[in-house]
């Protein structure tokens, strides 16, 4: 019984994961950084960040991380009050400022690992990590979610899927 407890919420918490990894980082937050990347100021503020001292940068980055995590926990209490308009509003006004933090995480890593208690945390999370897309819940659930993408694709936004059909109807109906 407390295997199927445990298991249940490892489910929970991998399916929370990948969908976090699929939908928010994959095609809001990398692309965010790509973009951020690109700009003419944050090439100024890279410039800076070779410059200052390692602890500075350190409490910059610690401010936004606390400041990002404490959104989305406020954004997860509105939630799970039922303010999901609210929740998801809140959500998307902290993918940038994470982004962002992420951004400078990249360009300072080395400087911030310097930090021994730094360096062994950022070591244990990235072992959790690895553990769980090592985990044979991870990788069943990827896999359920891989055929659930591709059925979606096949079945609804392809020519033949039934959602485009259902759309071009409405608007030959609504056109004429």
């Amino acid at each position: 019984m407390k295997r199927k407890i445990l298991n249940f919420f490892l489910t929970i918490f991998v399916l929370s994961y990948i969908i976090f990894e699929e939908l928010i980082w994959e095609r809001i937050a990398e692309p965010f950084i790509g973009y951020l990347r690109r700009l003419k100021i944050l090439k100024k503020i890279e410039y800076w960040i070779e410059k200052v001292d390692a602890r500075v940068i350190l409490i910059i980055f610690l401010i936004l991380f606390v400041k990002v995590e404490l959104l989305g926990v406020y954004a997860g209490m509105l939630f799970v009050q039922g303010k999901m308009v609210a929740g998801l509003m809140l959500y998307l006004t902290k993918i940038p400022i994470a982004a962002f933090t992420f951004w400078l995480f990249g360009v300072s890593k080395t400087k911030l690992l310097k930090f021994r208690w730094f360096a062994t945390l950022y070591n244990y999370i990235m072992k959790v990590i690895d553990r769980i897309k090592h985990s044979n819940t991870y990788m069943t659930i990827k896999e359920i979610v891989q055929k659930i993408k591709i059925y979606i694709k096949e079945n609804l936004f392809s020519k033949k899927g039934f959602l485009l059909k259902k759309i071009a109807f409405l608007y030959k109906k609504f056109k004429g």
